[in-house]
């Protein structure tokens, strides 16, 4: 019984830690780790990895040359201390699968040849982030790709920076390309964005030919002596913002002050920024709440330092950074701020006290956008949201409002009385007119009633005598009457006595 009881706690042991070993590949499946025994190149990774895997190549150097042929993640350790040498081989990584993420490495060459390449894609849905690729014929070569990003990565002292064949859909946001003979190269590839990139010691910064159209670039600085060279038509601006050409050479005026130049930049006749930038455009990362928030920068002055914090007793919001140019020169900002980092109203200011600071029209429920100008001196500008400023800046509203309801009640006031007054003096002038057609009508009236009066006194009479004239016709009537019976009667008494007498006589 006793060696029961020590062999059934063996088989349990040996069964919890067989489940043990279970859960822990399990925590573990889909990551592989370079170098390690079982693991001792990047290329062994990438043919033992699942699609779907994570690779993570530890910083050192890494003489070989990779093809990637299953969707799958490979991400160095540093960017600058992870570096991938492909040595004497044509391409350094070869991508032939879909939705593949490279990330955190150098790509170089430490033996060059004429057609080398850095990294080729022939596939969809690519992100290479943070990468630097190096000293190579081809830095990144794009084939017949979709929806594809390269973000945050320095390409340099490349023959050809970037070049795409029959691509679309794709973004380039936030690279560096320097020291390139051309930077970046669109063959046959339309709808393409490329937003925050740098441009600057390249001999070319974007050739466009022909075939290449309907791109759209903003954002950009481009400090190149040749930026563009283009034969087709693209969009040069986002909303009211385009790109930094170092070699704007207009007018220069900024009437409304808002950071951007009032008259286009002119690449060729058909291709013009009309949102041409007074300053390079800087992007910065703030991480608050576990939410990334992006703030971004138009400015003529060198911008370090730039920092997000809250006051541990106040509350305050306090966005702060180092502009720095030339002393005694005048420089400006505009600023981007989130607002959900932080709400409006800000105020701002340096080391000698206020700068005063214009909300632009720009501005939106999720974006604030402020300008403000200073002289150049190794300054701090530190832009602040605190909770009374905005109670302040709402009750200043508030009065404001007041003052112009007032304004505008004493200007309905006024105009009330002048139009009261000019009612009354029209009324007053109406009563006058009135008054006065009034006495002609009481004028009117007593000589129409002396002629009535006449009138009737001329028709009495007239009735009178007509009336006396009456009773003299009746009376000669009667008398006619009478007469005429009397005649008739006496006539015909002497006929009958005749008849009598005759009778007699007979």
């Amino acid at each position: 019984m006793k060696y029961f009881s020590i062999l059934f706690i063996c088989v349990l042991l040996t069964t919890l830690l067989s489940f043990a070993r279970i859960d822990a590949a399990k925590a573990d499946s889909g990551i592989i780790h370079v170098p390690t025994i079982e693991f001792p190149t990047i290329q062994t990774a990438i043919d033992r990895a699942n699609p779907g895997d994570r690779i993570y190549v530890a910083s050192g150097n890494y003489t070989e040359h990779l093809v990637i042929n299953k969707t799958l993640s490979l991400i160095g350790e540093n960017r600058d201390t992870t570096i991938v040498d492909g040595f004497d081989a044509d391409t350094v990584i070869s991508i032939v699968a879909d939705d593949v993420t490279v990330e955190g490495l150098t790509i170089a060459k430490s033996v060059l040849r004429a057609y080398d390449i850095g990294i080729r894609v022939d596939g969809k849905g690519i992100s290479i982030n943070r990468t630097k690729v190096v000293s190579t014929s081809t830095g990144v070569i794009f084939y017949s790709s979709t929806n594809s990003v390269v973000s945050d990565s320095v390409i340099i002292n490349n023959s050809n920076g970037l070049m795409l064949y029959y691509s679309s859909n794709c973004l380039f946001l936030n690279n560096i390309f320097s020291g390139n003979a051309q930077a970046v190269i669109l063959y046959f590839s339309s709808v393409n964005t490329f937003a925050g990139n740098s441009f600057s010691g390249n001999s070319v910064g974007v050739f466009l030919p022909q075939s290449s159209s309907r791109n759209y670039f903003y954002h950009n600085n481009f400090e190149d002596e040749v930026p563009i060279s283009s034969d087709s038509l693209n969009t040069w601006s986002r909303g009211n913002e385009g790109n930094y050409w170092v070699d704007y050479n207009f007018t220069g005026q900024d009437l409304n002050g808002d950071g951007i130049y009032d008259e286009p930049y002119r690449i060729d006749e058909r291709n013009l920024d009309y949102f041409p930038l007074m300053g390079p455009f800087s992007e910065y990362e703030i991480n608050h709440g576990n939410i990334t928030q992006r703030i971004t920068i138009i400015s003529n002055s060198t911008i370090s330092d730039l920092r997000f914090r809250i006051g541990d007793e106040t509350g305050n919001r306090i966005i702060s950074f180092t502009a720095f140019g030339e002393s005694g020169t005048k420089g400006f900002c505009r600023i981007m701020i989130p607002t959900a980092l932080m709400p409006t109203p800000y105020s701002v200011a340096d080391s000698t006290g206020s700068i005063p600071a214009s909300l632009l029209a720009a501005s939106n429920e999720t974006n604030s956008y402020y300008y403000f100008s200073y002289l150049h001196e190794n300054m701090t500008i530190s832009i602040i949201y605190s909770k009374e400023l905005a109670l302040y800046t709402e009750l200043l509203d508030k009065y404001g409002k007041l003052q112009t309801d007032l304004v505008n009640l004493n200007s309905t006031y006024q105009n009330l009385m002048a139009n009261y007054t000019l009612a009354y003096q029209t009324l007053l002038n109406n009563f006058d007119a009135l008054l006065q057609n009034i006495s002609r009508l009481q004028t009117d009236f007593l000589s129409i009633n002396s002629s009535l009066q006449q009138n009737l006194s001329n028709q009495s009479e007239n009735v009178q005598n007509f009336r006396n004239l009456t009773y003299i016709f009746a009376a000669l009537t009667a008398a006619f009457l009478i007469t005429t019976v009397h005649l008739s009667s006496r006539l015909h008494a002497t006929k009958k006595t005749r008849n009598h007498d005759f009778e007699m006589e007979a």
